[in-house]
């Protein structure tokens, strides 16, 4: 095995530091591609995205995880800072494998000006993010733990014996089409591209809102339309229920199901939660628009929970959840280096992002007022992806669903008076 990875990363037996970068006075000016359902917007100032546009038009949208590997995530945001990449290429293409750039020599012998502790298990230091396809991690010489530089390579296929021995430290989450071009341009005999392919910069980014129209929310979801239970009544249940309706401030709500069946550790903590009133008055603190919404902090600023973490059921953690991250879909948040921290936050997802499945707790989804997803998810944010306007979950309560021909009090509720029957049984009880 050690051969393979000698063979498979190295990239010479002494990595040359003699190249260094001066920092321009102003910013080259570049294209930002637009991907997927970001908006995207170039920053002036470090943020945990990056955007690499290649010269051809086409980009790689990255999101940085400075809580699973700091030094790394650190090193890497000051090349950027130093517009280090900007026309350097992918030297070493495998398909199946990866593609391999940020040698500012092009020849894979290249560097920055400084080498970094390597954040990875072998040398001491837990990395729990697996080399899964689309996954950024550093290149190394094969014979030093502590050689990483400027050289990365993103997972073109999974390629999880890499485990361990390099250290991961982003994802990417737009643009892995563009990924897969790369790796399937022709190469020499040495994995080198026979045509160059050249980052024309790598920027740090924001993404902000979008002003998508109905028509392309329905095209964009793999999953079928949302009903919207126009022949059924939500009524509070004093019992837990596999339904839970949230209530926004503004009086706006979704209905979400739960799945104890898949996930039933998450469901059963989700439901204490709600019998617990813990979640009235508790915002959604952090929302991009194309990715997902997340709340569930009492304190506002994403560090908060419950007294309660739980298990991860998840495949990274050992337990099969079939459950993948489309559009509607709720899910548990966790701290970035353990598996079994997720305690209150959850986040609903905004846009199909299956390349989260296996790694977080999928436990429900939204079968009733997606559009309620939609307006939180375009709200304008700031900092942190925090909204600039406070959005607050006024109560999360049980709910049953009662068809009109089931219920034997149908005949007193008009076609039109839903929301009267939801406001009605939410404030029963505050």
């Amino acid at each position: 095995m050690k051969r393979m990875l000698a063979f498979l990363l190295a990239v010479t037996a002494v990595l040359v530091l003699s190249v260094s970068c001066t920092t321009p006075s102003a910013p080259p000016s570049v294209s930002i591609p637009q991907l997927g359902d970001f908006t995207i917007t170039e920053s002036e100032t470090p943020t945990d995205y990056v955007l690499i546009s290649m010269t051809d038009g086409s980009g790689i949208l990255i999101e940085l995880y400075p809580d699973i590997a700091p030094i790394t995530v650190q090193n890497f945001k000051n090349l950027v800072s130093r517009y280090f990449y900007d026309g350097t290429i992918f030297h070493r293409v495998i398909s199946g494998f990866m593609i391999q750039g940020g040698d500012s020599d092009g020849d894979g012998i290249g560097g920055s000006d400084k080498t970094i502790k390597g954040e990875f298990a072998a040398n001491g230091v837990n990395n729990p993010l697996s080399h899964k396809r689309g996954v950024i991690s550093m290149a190394r010489t094969s014979n030093s733990y502590n050689s990483a530089s400027s050289q990365f390579f993103i997972v073109h296929q999974d390629s999880t014996y890499l485990d361990g021995q390099y250290a991961a430290f982003g994802r990417v989450i737009a643009g892995i089409e563009t990924v897969d071009k790369i790796a399937a341009v022709s190469t020499n005999a040495s994995n080198r591209p026979l045509v160059a392919q050249t980052m024309e910069s790598i920027r740090f980014v924001t993404l902000g809102s979008l002003a998508d129209s109905t028509e392309s929310d329905s095209a964009q979801t793999t999953e079928p339309p949302v009903s919207s239970f126009d022949e059924s009544l939500v009524l509070e249940s004093e019992e837990p229920t596999n339904y839970v309706w949230i209530t926004m401030e503004d009086g706006s709500d979704m209905l979400i199901e739960l799945y104890p069946d898949i996930a039933p550790i998450t469901v059963q903590n989700f439901k204490d939660l709600v019998s617990q009133r813990f979640y009235d008055g508790v915002t959604f603190h952090r929302i991009i628009s194309g990715f997902m919404i997340q709340g569930g902090d009492p304190d506002g600023d994403g560090i908060g929970g419950s007294d309660t973490t739980i298990k991860g059921e998840f495949a990274a953690n050992g337990v099969n959840n079939p459950l993948s991250h489309t559009r509607g879909v709720i899910s548990m948040a966790r701290t970035s280096n353990s598996y079994n921290s997720a305690s209150s936050q959850f986040f609903i997802v905004h846009r199909d992002s299956t390349y989260l499945d296996g790694q977080y707790a999928a436990f429900g989804r939204v079968i009733a007022g997606i559009e309620t997803v939609d307006k939180i998810a375009a709200v304008s944010t700031g900092y942190g992806d925090r909204p600039l306007t406070e959005q607050k979950m006024a109560a999360v309560r049980f709910a049953t669903l009662v068809t009109e021909d089931e219920s034997t009090e149908a005949d007193s509720f008009e076609a039109d008076s839903s929301e009267a029957v939801t406001t009605d049984a939410v404030s029963s009880n505050s």
